[in-house]
């Protein structure tokens, strides 16, 4: 959940939860299929998974491994963490970096932005 843009998660849940809106004269004023198919015209899964690694190349390195973390993402990882052993000692980055990403993920666990299934990912 915490990964999904505000405006694409509320409209998946408005269409979940069918939140239509009426007017008072009873004429359909929102709805969420067409909203949500709106939102996603055009989009390819390709196109975000492109974005979302060039976001992330951006990112300094020991961010990036933080964010890798968080992301349960794998691609790149072992890369990014033979750089950082370049860097720094193996134990300095499990306990600056790495955990740092494991704290994250256990307050999005705990907040319920993040569930169990990713959780174990990110671990």
């Amino acid at each position: 959940m915490n990964r999904i843009p505000d405006d694409q998660r509320q409209g998946a849940l408005d269409l979940v939860y069918d939140r239509r809106v009426y007017n008072e004269a009873g004429e359909l004023t929102h709805d969420p299929l067409s909203h949500f198919l709106e939102l996603f015209e055009g989009i390819e899964a390709k196109s975000l998974n492109a974005s979302r690694a060039e976001e992330m190349a951006k990112l300094p390195l020991f961010e990036r491994l933080e964010r890798r973390i968080i992301d349960g993402e794998r691609n790149g990882l072992e890369a990014d963490l033979e750089a950082a052993l370049l860097e720094k000692p193996a134990l300095a980055i499990v306990n600056e970096t790495l955990l740092e990403g494991m704290k994250t993920v256990g307050q999005l666990f705990g907040s319920g932005e993040m569930q169990l299934p990713f959780v174990l990912q990110s671990a």
